[in-house]
């Protein structure tokens, strides 16, 4: 499947389908933006879902011709749209659509991929990531420094946003951990672009300036990238494993005097120990993954089926009164339900979906491997970010969140190569 036109007089100039991905790419990243602006722009996302999905059936049917990927996107909608069939959510059309929105992440992946095949919409691709990673800065920057007057601007509320009682810088994107996520991956890959062009010292005050951009936005999750950008360092320079340790243990000392780290570490172990003691919990995503992991058992190996447990259509879901959540108001709000996206896999496709959407991220890496250039460093930059991609999944949103699911996109399709210094 390629969207992308061959027969441009120019090929260095976009095409319609480039432009309406670089509109599309804008409207799904400032989406909460737009939305509080009052600008009806809200279903752009899930109408490119469906136009992948509905032109890989139709090529399939009018050319015969069906793809790996092509195959393994069909064959997943099918399978789960059949196996919901026969689960507990009695509102059919509410499975379908539910299904549609699991794909979120493959379809946009499927459609950056087509879109930037090719040197120069590889690099159209890339203009696109800087255009959205400046425009996320400028309304970090103005968050930065109106405080509250930004957070009144757009209705967003200081409880919404605070952490320890120190409110967190959400931008244009009106969500820390929105925000986060996209300096987190540009992150990754304007060090990986420029590995060994850059200097050890440069290198470490980009890390610096991001850590103080991701710290300030207070998103625990996202400094997973600094440990897994600080691996493909060490494994593409031997020269910097060394520095890059005891750097870190530098960084470390202050950190551990900091009050902040001090709160981290404690909301993390409080967290982590809401699971030994669900029925008082008042942690959502503790909630969701313990009982995602009970519906995935009870409903071995295929779950309880779309629409059913922590999706966007699983309100007034028959799951929730059996498991007894109607109760807490997370429920009643459907507030938080959707934060772990594993926690949904889990619940709604039990074993056998779990295998089967993390086992896609494998296929996505080999897809990528296939059409690259076939360099150690490429291949290790694809897995950090896959890497990164399963762990954000355990508590956010990932395959059904149009966000999460372009931007990684955009940051695997893009493809930084390891140029040496000149």
């Amino acid at each position: 499947m390629n969207f992308a036109s061959s027969r441009l007089r120019d090929p260095r100039l976009p095409g319609f389908l480039q432009v309406f991905f670089a509109a599309t790419a804008f409207i799904i990243l400032f989406k909460e933006l737009i939305t509080r602006l009052e600008i009806p722009l809200g279903l752009v996302d899930d109408l490119v879902v469906a136009m992948v999905l509905g032109w890989t059936v139709l090529r399939a049917t009018v050319k015969r011709r069906v793809s790996r990927f092509d195959f393994i996107l069909i064959g997943t909608a099918v399978y789960l749209v059949l196996i919901s069939l026969r689960g507990l959510q009695p509102n059919v059309w509410r499975q379908i659509g539910q299904v549609v929105i699991h794909m979120k992440f493959f379809c946009l992946y499927i459609f950056a991929r087509n879109l930037s095949a090719g040197a120069f919409r590889r690099l159209w691709a890339e203009r696109i990531f800087f255009a959205l990673f400046i425009f996320s800065v400028i309304g970090f920057v103005a968050n930065l420094i109106l405080q509250d007057t930004f957070l009144a601007m757009f209705n967003v509320k200081f409880v919404e946003t605070s952490r320890g009682g120190l409110a967190r810088i959400v931008g244009f994107q009106l969500k820390p951990n929105d925000i986060a996520f996209l300096f987190s991956l540009f992150y990754a890959y304007i060090v990986s672009k420029n590995i060994n062009r850059w200097s050890f010292l440069k290198s470490i005050l980009v890390s610096l300036i991001f850590l103080l951009l991701i710290f300030l936005n207070g998103s625990r999750t996202a400094l997973a990238i600094f440990p897994l950008v600080a691996f493909l360092i060490c494994a593409e320079r031997r020269s910097a494993r060394l520095p890059i340790i005891f750097f870190c243990l530098a960084a470390a000392l202050p950190l551990f005097a900091s009050n902040a780290l001090d709160y981290a570490i404690t909301e993390t172990t409080k967290n982590i120990g809401e699971l030994s003691r669900i029925d008082q919990s008042q942690y959502i995503r503790a909630i969701m993954v313990y009982f995602g992991a009970m519906l995935m058992y009870q409903y071995f190996p295929i779950g309880a089926g779309a629409a059913t447990f922590g999706s966007v259509l699983s309100d007034n879901s028959p799951v929730y009164a059996q498991l007894h959540l109607l109760y807490l108001p997370f429920f009643e709000k459907m507030e938080g339900v959707y934060d772990s996206n594993l926690a949904t896999v889990m619940g709604e496709f039990g074993f056998v979906g779990v295998l089967l959407f993390y086992g896609i991220l494998v296929t996505i890496y080999r897809d990528l491997k296939r059409n690259g250039d076939g360099s150690a460093f490429q291949n290790r930059y694809w897995k950090i970010v896959l890497i990164f991609a399963a762990f954000l999944s355990i508590t956010n949103p990932f395959f059904q969140y149009s966000y999460n699911g372009l931007i990684f996109a955009i940051a695997l399709v893009i493809r930084p190569h390891s140029e040496k210094k000149t």
